[in-house]
């Protein structure tokens, strides 16, 4: 038929050959960055305000930062909003060998966990296939 190619293009059979696939690896890529970027805020978060002595001093110093003393339970604070009304927990006598860890999951529960399900959800998108874009 005068030199006119007339075959089909062959069908790929993996789904990985789609063109698209570069766009989806540089995308899985990216989140699973940004998850472990996540990862290693929360790590030196709870580090910072759960560990034993450091959690002490560092609540004490956010705490100075809005004019409140931690020395004792319901100390002079003016302040409202997120900070002073979570590191109330840190001014216990206790806090400072046995309850730092404690009083940080008491406090902070839900940031930590808001936390854990952003990094879930993105060490998940970094897994899947993502055929459905």
């Amino acid at each position: 038929m005068g030199g006119v190619n007339r075959t089909l293009p062959r069908l790929r059979k993996n789904p990985r050959d789609h063109c698209d696939f570069r766009y989806h690896s540089r995308m899985r890529k990216k989140a699973n960055l940004l998850a472990n970027i996540l990862l290693v805020g929360l790590i030196i978060f709870a580090v910072l305000l759960g560990a034993p002595v450091i959690g002490v001093l560092v609540g004490q110093k956010i705490s100075a930062t809005y004019g409140c003393t931690l020395e004792a339970w319901g100390g002079p604070c003016l302040a409202t909003g997120f900070w002073p009304s979570r590191l109330k927990y840190y001014g216990l006598p206790i806090a400072n060998f046995i309850g730092t860890p404690l009083f940080f999951l008491m406090a902070f529960w839900d940031i930590v966990l808001g936390w854990l399900a952003a990094i879930g959800v993105l060490k998940t998108i970094a897994k899947l296939e993502m055929r459905w874009f």
